[in-house]
């Protein structure tokens, strides 16, 4: 598990998988869309199988919080104060089931217990069809390029980007050469709250 929620933490992981894990390995708490995105993209050069868990689906259940389909974290809120009927323009198979069914706008006025668990199911097909997607992008960066692209409310896109290049780098010429080039990148990714951490890399 990385020490704290920056991608560039979560690549840096990755050269020390890359350089010393001979074995299967799973990521734990991988946590948002954009740093599976990485895993998965990583995946591809690692000689071993990766897998990785994220709960970023049931942010439905915790917070009504619910993921904009064709984008990458982007997020709406649904309650009492920001009644968005999302069920009713989102084409998923759960969302026009739901609509089919259910007085989704009573259930947001009423801030029912059903609204949660039917956004995080709504939430876990979309997340379960991207990752299906980007498994067939293989090693073509630029498809990766293209999703990334569309994560324009990603603070920390900069970040992602270079990780990308970080791995590439990693892959092409080899971690001595990520270490000289990209030193006072990785050093940065550390926040105060981290500092306590044993570096890997």
């Amino acid at each position: 598990k990385t020490p704290n929620n920056n991608p560039i933490s979560l690549v840096e992981t990755c050269c020390f998988v890359y350089d010393n894990i001979d074995t299967p390995i799973h990521f734990l708490g991988v946590g948002n869309i954009s740093k599976s995105i990485l895993l998965i993209y990583f995946s591809n050069f690692f000689k071993n199988k990766i897998s990785f868990d994220s709960s970023s689906y049931d942010l439905g259940t915790r917070y009504r919080t619910y993921l904009v389909p064709m984008s990458v974290n982007a997020k709406i809120q649904i309650n009492k104060q920001n009644p968005i009927n999302t069920f009713e323009f989102c084409n998923c198979n759960l969302c026009k089931l739901f609509s089919k069914h259910c007085d989704i706008k009573k259930l947001i006025v009423e801030d029912s217990p059903l609204l949660g668990p039917m956004i995080s199911l709504h939430n876990m097909g979309y997340v379960f069809n991207l990752m299906k997607y980007l498994e067939t992008c293989g090693t073509n960066r630029q498809k990766f390029m293209d999703i990334i692209e569309g994560m324009k409310s990603e603070t920390n896109i900069d970040d992602i980007k270079t990780s990308f290049d970080i791995i590439d780098d990693l892959v092409s010429k080899g971690s001595n050469y990520v270490k000289t080039k990209y030193k006072n990148i990785l050093l940065q990714s550390y926040s105060v709250d981290s500092s306590k951490q044993n570096k890997l890399f």
